[in-house]
């Protein structure tokens, strides 16, 4: 089968999913003026840097560029994560032959918006500290040390550095893509297209909205996500240890000195320094000293790095509310599709309060209506707990022709003990789209009894599926 696509019927839109592995590589095909097709990529990147995903990830840089003659209408990058950005590094020489016309970015990458600096200088500060934890990790717990790397791509060299993809995309702007830099509620229009119509619905402008990553005790006890239980915050005590914790005491200032001694379980009197305990036979037999010591698990002088996981999750779901998330709207048949990058929590509950300036549509411009018209939803951060809303998002998808993709990949998440897709996320998603689901990884399922023979064949006879991408059409 050729990867060429051709261009779609009237009011059709073809929708590829590319299967690398543990990342998101979408690429929307639609009918512009004068009959043309006009090819939409929406992120490109993979988790893993194994030889054989760098070998599929290469592939599916190649079917891009033969799908669309090499030449992309519009590039939409979501969020600087590795997942979504890692392939315009891996195949940067590939991205340069093609000819980019549009490029839509979130506002929080705009270099000339102050709060957008001021995000990406906090994002740095405590990537650094992590980097810190990370260095003092490796003789103390390497196997946390090892999943911390993982969670951020932390010093993996460039060859995984999110923030120097992401430089590249918005560099495009000198080889003369033209790029915005997008903020909702504003309501564009397909660039080559007057038929489709793009709503922004994040990330919010609202600080607080984008640093809610995790439900309310009242919207965990309400089922607004699909996770119940309650989440630990991380320790302040952290960013003060990460911070001072690779000078001794005496090199410390009087503030830095207090602020590190109040992180500490013990008073200094009632504390002993490691290099004292290894002078003293007790210690030596009893704690052991080194990762590789029996007893060594008795220590607790590393504890305090052991919450570093925890800030790696929270730097990673405040990327994520930073995902620029759209509603794509065709006009002829008011059709809706859902592309909401990995937002979290803060932003889907933000897109309520939006106003989108089309007063001809009346409630069908609300996000209500929107999720009502919604015939295709791209699920958030791999079917992840917290990146699909229940009442205010899921439960509001009330299409009969709702079907949802998902980018997930089976042995990628197992191998780090992810629960990608969450299971009770995953049956809400069943009955909404009574079983229309594709993943990555396994394509379409089995026929589920929520569907009729007819319908089902309705749905599948618009499906194809090959080892480098799953493809759905939507008429």
């Amino acid at each position: 089968m050729s990867d060429r696509i051709d261009t779609p019927a009237e009011g059709e839109v073809i929708i590829r999913m590319y299967r690398q592995g543990l990342g998101d590589c979408f690429l929307l095909t639609f009918r512009g003026e004068s009959d043309k097709p006009i090819h939409m990529l929406i992120d490109c990147g993979v988790w893993d840097s194994d030889a054989e995903t760098m070998r599929r990830m290469a592939k599916v840089i190649a079917s891009v560029a033969t799908a669309t003659n090499s030449h992309l209408d519009l590039l939409v990058v979501t969020h600087e994560h590795w997942d979504h950005v890692s392939g315009f590094l891996q195949g940067e020489a590939d991205f340069r032959r093609m000819t980019i016309d549009h490029v839509w970015l979130a506002w929080t990458e705009d270099p000339d918006d102050a709060v957008a600096r001021k995000l990406k200088r906090e994002y740095a500060a405590t990537r650094a500290k992590l980097k810190v934890a990370l260095a003092r990790l490796q003789g103390v717990n390497p196997a946390l040390a090892a999943r911390l790397s993982d969670l951020l791509v932390l010093g993996a060299g460039v060859r995984a550095d999110p923030a120097r993809a992401m430089s590249w995309v918005r560099g495009l702007a000198k080889r003369n893509a033209r790029v915005r830099f997008c903020q909702p509620p504003e309501v564009l229009e397909l660039p080559g297209s007057s038929e489709v119509r793009v709503y922004v619905l994040g990330p919010p402008k609202d600080r607080a909205a984008l640093r809610k990553n995790l439900p309310s005790e009242r919207q965990k006890a309400e089922g607004e996500t699909y996770l119940r239980t309650a989440a630990r915050r991380a320790d302040e005590a952290f960013f003060v240890a990460a911070e001072h914790g690779l000078k001794s005491r005496q090199e410390l200032g009087p503030a830095e000195r207090q602020s590190r001694d109040a992180s500490l379980p013990f008073d200094a009197a009632h504390q002993i320094q490691p290099k004292q305990a290894q002078r003293v036979p007790f210690f030596r037999h009893y704690y052991g000293f080194g990762p590789k010591h029996p007893e060594s698990w008795r220590r607790i002088d590393g504890d305090w790095m052991n919450v570093a996981s925890e800030v790696a999750l929270w730097m990673d779901s405040s990327t994520n509310n930073t995902s620029l998330a759209l509603a794509i709207e065709l006009k002829s048949s008011g059709k809706v599709l859902l592309f909401v990058g990995d937002a979290q929590v803060g932003s889907w509950i933000s897109w309520n309060s939006l106003v989108f300036g089309v007063p001809d549509l009346g409630d069908n411009a609300t996000m209500p209506g929107l999720l009502a018209r919604t015939v295709l939803y791209k699920v958030g951060h791999h079917g992840s707990h917290n990146a699909t809303l229940r009442e205010n998002g899921l439960e509001r998808m009330t299409s009969t022709e709702l079907a949802a993709m998902i980018p997930v990949n089976r042995a990628s998440v197992e191998r780090r003990q992810w629960k990608m897709p969450f299971a009770p996320m995953y049956a809400g998603l069943q009955k909404a789209t009574k079983g229309r689901i594709i993943r990555a990884d396994e394509g379409v399922a089995a026929k589920p009894a929520s569907l009729s023979d007819a319908e089902w064949q309705a749905f599948v006879s618009r499906v194809t599926t090959t080892s480098e991408y799953i493809e759905y059409r939507i008429r």
